[in-house]
C-alpha cells in the first residue's frame, strides 16, 4: 500500500512538473514569426535587391555594366599610364 501511495505521489509529481505555468506556455507560444516580418526585404535578382536598397528611384537600372566598366578601365589605365611612364 505504501509503495502504491509513493507511486501514485512520484506520478503526480511528474505530471505536475511538465505543466507549465500559463505565463510561461504564453511567452513559448507568443513568439513573433520572423517568416513574416514585412520589413525584409524580398528580392528574386540583385538588380531588385540593389533597387530596394536604394535610396532614390530616380536612377534607372543599369541595362549595361559592361559599357560602364570599359569607360572605368580606359579612365583608370590613362591616370596610371601617366604614372608608369
Amino acid at each position: 500500500e505504501q509503495a502504491a501511495l509513493a507511486k501514485k505521489a512520484e506520478e503526480d509529481k511528474r505530471r505536475q512538473s511538465r505543466m507549465a505555468a500559463e505565463e510561461e506556455y504564453e511567452k513559448m507560444v507568443l513568439v513573433t514569426n520572423r517568416n513574416r516580418d514585412d520589413s525584409i526585404i524580398e528580392a528574386s535578382t540583385v538588380d531588385d535587391a540593389i533597387a530596394h536598397l536604394a535610396i532614390s528611384d530616380s536612377l534607372p537600372p543599369d541595362r549595361h555594366p559592361e559599357k560602364r566598366l570599359r569607360a572605368a578601365f580606359k579612365a583608370f589605365e590613362e591616370a596610371e599610364l601617366r604614372a608608369l611612364k
